[in-house]
Formats: C-alpha cells, sequence, structure tokens
C-alpha cells in the first residue's frame, strides 16, 4: 500500500518571481482531495493511488498532478516529478513548474465563454 505525503511545490529556474502567485492555488489544487470542494467536486487530487503498489502509486498520482494543473492552473506547465522515500515507506512528491509559454489567456477565456470548463 502506497503512502503520499503532502507534495513539496517548487519552481523551475528563470521564473520564481513571476510564478509565485501561483503557489497558492497549486497548493490548494495539490492538498484537496477530489470530492470535497463544494461547486466543483473535481477539483483537488484523487486518491485512487493509495491501495496500489508503490510504482503504480507513483504513475498515478503523476499522471493526475499532470491533468489537474492543465486544467486548473493551465498558467504554469508540471516540469518534473520526483519522489523521495523515507525508511517507513512513505513516499513525498516534489513537483517542479515552470510558465506555460503556450497559455493564451484571450483563447483561454474564448473557451470558458463557449462553454469549455
Amino acid at each position: 500500500m502506497a503512502t503520499i505525503e503532502q507534495p513539496l511545490l517548487q519552481f523551475g529556474p528563470g521564473n520564481e518571481n513571476e510564478l509565485e502567485r501561483y503557489r497558492i492555488a497549486l497548493e490548494t489544487l495539490y492538498a484537496t482531495v477530489e470530492g470535497t470542494c463544494p461547486g466543483d467536486r473535481k477539483i483537488g487530487l484523487s486518491n485512487e493511488y493509495v491501495d496500489e503498489p508503490p510504482e503504480v502509486a507513483k504513475s498515478t498520482f503523476s499522471l493526475e498532478v499532470y491533468n489537474k494543473t492543465e486544467i486548473y492552473v493551465p498558467q504554469v506547465e508540471v516540469l518534473d516529478i520526483a519522489f523521495e522515500h523515507d525508511g517507513d515507506g512513505k513516499m513525498r512528491p516534489r513537483i517542479t513548474v515552470g510558465l506555460n509559454e503556450e497559455y493564451n489567456e484571450e483563447e483561454y477565456d474564448d473557451e470558458e465563454e463557449d462553454g469549455w470548463d
């Protein structure tokens, strides 16, 4: 059984000041369990990986982080996810993010107006 602790967030080189404004959104997204936020039950990360072997849990968790970041904080992109292991079998992910150079705010706003969420 996998135990993944609260992720550590770090920024890629060069854009730390600009990325700092997204820290709260990312930390909230990664700390929220999917299904617990009234208004949008899809916000947060699923905990389906809990009963999986460590390698499956890491893959499932990583895919969830990539997908949810793209949906809820599209201004950034996940550059890397590395896992630190302790002696008790717990894993702590270290998520490195950078600015999404392909993000276009006007295009994103147009999608919302057309009903795309």
